[in-house]
């Protein structure tokens, strides 16, 4: 999620904050605008005078740039305003952007006003009707309903019977609150499989390691955190691997994100090992149990279809 929108002017480094969320820490704007000028400069520094800091993570947050330049023909590269963001590590990059070019165009009229080539001229002349459409958009999301989780069983997918697939991780994935459900087997503790709710916590030293031998639960949920905060918008994902070193029909590992549907934030995420010669099959069961989540959400008439992007 959005936990910090402001907007920036380039030549002199000032901005005006726009939107703080209620759970991110205070803090002064001047240091946020001396913070992002002096990882800018160095960023300059580093790779070159027209190179610019686009974003940079931090523990559980990331700061992302976003500069519409090629689109805005009053200003140059340097006079440009941009906005500036703080948002949760694990947000999904596309799914940002589609909600900062929603608000550029709202405010881009505004923009031309408040800066001018010599800098930051006045207030931001933005009548409150515009600026609630605008923070409306900051704070858009989808939430899955937990008593639908509840009633999904999505844990027996670990308990498939087909011989030529067999589940170890299941979870289901949100683009701006990151993972909201998982189930994993739990292969060292007598076979027994569980599934847990929980929201996602940061982590420290994640290694997205991909070999079956020694990925362990908080390593899978970190790799399918990161696939599904690069994972395109409206886009489905299928990797697979061979297993190495096996007798087994079971020879390739597959890590799976199905979108619930179109222009929906929910994923469903899956890690299994599969028999190559059913591959179809195992799309197929997956595509199916997508259907079936969305059928759930439709029932409850969520409206989780669209929204205000």
């Amino acid at each position: 999620m959005i936990r910090v929108f402001a907007v920036l002017e380039r030549i002199s480094g000032n901005g005006e904050l726009i939107y703080r969320d209620d759970n991110f820490p205070e803090f002064e704007p001047a240091l946020f605008w001396g913070f992002f000028s002096a990882l800018n400069s160095f960023t300059k520094e580093l790779y070159g005078r027209d190179e610019e800091l686009k974003e940079s993570e931090m523990e559980s947050i990331k700061v992302v740039l976003f500069s519409p330049s090629g689109d805005y023909e009053e200003f140059d590269q340097e006079t440009d305003p941009a906005f500036v963001i703080i948002a949760d590590k694990y947000d999904n990059k596309d799914f940002l952007l589609k909600k900062l070019r929603k608000i550029y165009e709202i405010l881009a009229p505004y923009l031309a006003f408040y800066f001018t080539p010599m800098g930051k001229v006045a207030t931001m002349p933005v009548p409150d009707e515009i600026m609630d459409d605008v923070i409306k958009i900051i704070k858009y999301s989808q939430h899955f309903p937990p008593e639908i989780i509840k009633k999904l069983y999505l844990q027996n997918l670990l308990q498939n019977p087909n011989d030529f697939m067999k589940f170890t991780h299941v979870y289901l994935g949100d683009v701006d609150e990151g993972i909201i459900f998982a189930a994993e087997s739990k292969k060292d503790s007598g076979g027994v499989k569980v599934a847990d709710m929980f929201q996602l916590r940061a982590h420290t030293n994640p290694q997205n390691r991909l070999e079956a031998r020694i990925l362990g639960p908080l390593e899978t949920r970190e790799v399918f955190l990161e696939l599904l905060k690069e994972i395109p918008f409206n886009q489905d994902l299928f990797l697979e691997t061979h297993v190495r070193a096996t007798a087994s029909p079971l020879s390739k590992e597959a890590f799976i994100i199905n979108q619930i549907s179109p222009n929906s934030e929910f994923y469903l995420m899956a890690r299994l090992l599969f028999d190559p010669d059913h591959r179809d099959e195992v799309s197929s069961l997956l595509k199916a149990e997508t259907s079936r989540i969305w059928e759930a959400l439709c029932l409850r008439d969520t409206g989780q279809s669209g929204g205000i992007l």
